[in-house]
This record gives C-alpha cells, structure tokens and sequence, in this order.
C-alpha cells in the first residue's frame, strides 16, 4: 500500500503549503494593522498602548502609565513576571540596610502591585534593599489632570545603577521596538 498516493496524496501535498501561505498573511495583516493603529493614535494624540486621549495629560498616561510616543521609560517598563517568578539565583545576597541619611530614588512604578512585590523579592534575593510603597499618587503638578495610584519600589541612591541593570535582566521587550 502507497502512502500519499492518489487523490488524498494530492490534497494533502496542496493543503499544507495553501494552510502555511494562510498563517503567514494573516499574521502579516495583524503586525501591519498593529503599526496602522499605533501611527493613528500618535496623529490622534492619543496613547500608542490604550488609545487613551493625551489632550489632558501630556506627561503620562493616566490610564496605563506609558509615556507618549510610545518610547519606554525604564521606571515604568513592562516586566516578565513570569521570568521573575521563576528565574532566582542560585545563592541568596543578603541586603544591606541603608544608612539613616542615605535617600531613597524611586527605580520602578506600576499600578500592578504583584509585579512592584515581585520585583522587590528579586532585587533582595540579588543584595539590593528596598522599599515598597503603595498607593503613591503619580502626576506631574498642574500640568497633569488626571493622577493615579500606582506602586512605587525604591532603592537607596548608591544601589540604583544596580537595581537598573537587574530590571533590564526582566525588562520585556518595548512594544515599539520594531518601529
């Protein structure tokens, strides 16, 4: 008995490379219709991410944090918190305590506060104390309308470059990268 012989040979050698062509263009449509939106809202000024109106609130934001343009700041860069959960290092890195004058520098904000708690675990179990507020409201001043809750984590002054260089290992790809 011949396999791939007469007539469902023939349908099955024309099906698979007409199903592949298929996945390709459609995935080709959405990409392009992904990067037609983004270009609108930024003529729009509107948010790149949510399509949130930006008339109001220049600075950031208000409904998910982004700055406008869709360039990401690294303090409110989206983090893989399924690469944090699972990704630790071999030996724990004890902390050490700041000093009582040593300030403290706000290193990442979100309104997520699993992401802000699981990011604290990961910079502790790596030696860099710090802190973990929530419910700090986000605005810049008159020029902002709209402010919002959010979760800051922060970190003593000398450790920020630290801290900065353990986020980008989290640090998901930025949403524009391709643009």
């Amino acid at each position: 008995m011949r396999r791939g012989g007469g007539l469902a040979g023939f349908w099955w050698t024309l099906l698979v490379p007409v199903a592949i062509l298929a996945v390709a263009a459609v995935w080709v449509l959405v990409v392009n219709r992904r990067d037609r939106v983004r270009r609108l809202r930024r003529q729009r000024n509107q948010c790149v991410r949510c399509g949130y109106d930006l008339r109001q609130s220049p600075g950031r934001c208000p409904e998910c944090g982004r700055p406008p343009g869709g360039v990401e700041d690294p303090m409110y860069a989206s983090l893989d918190s399924g690469r944090m959960r699972t990704d630790w290092p071999v030996a724990r890195v004890d902390p050490l305590r700041p000093a009582p004058d040593e300030r403290l520098v706000t290193v990442y904000v979100t309104t997520n506060d699993r992401v802000a708690g699981l990011l604290a675990r990961q910079l502790e179990s790596r030696g860099v104390w710090c802190s973990v507020r929530a419910g700090t409201s986000i605005g810049s001043g008159s020029e902002v309308a709209v402010r919002y809750a959010a979760t800051t984590v922060d970190v003593p002054e000398g450790e920020r470059e630290r801290a900065e260089v353990i986020m980008a290992w989290f640090r998901r790809p930025a949403e524009g990268a391709r643009e």
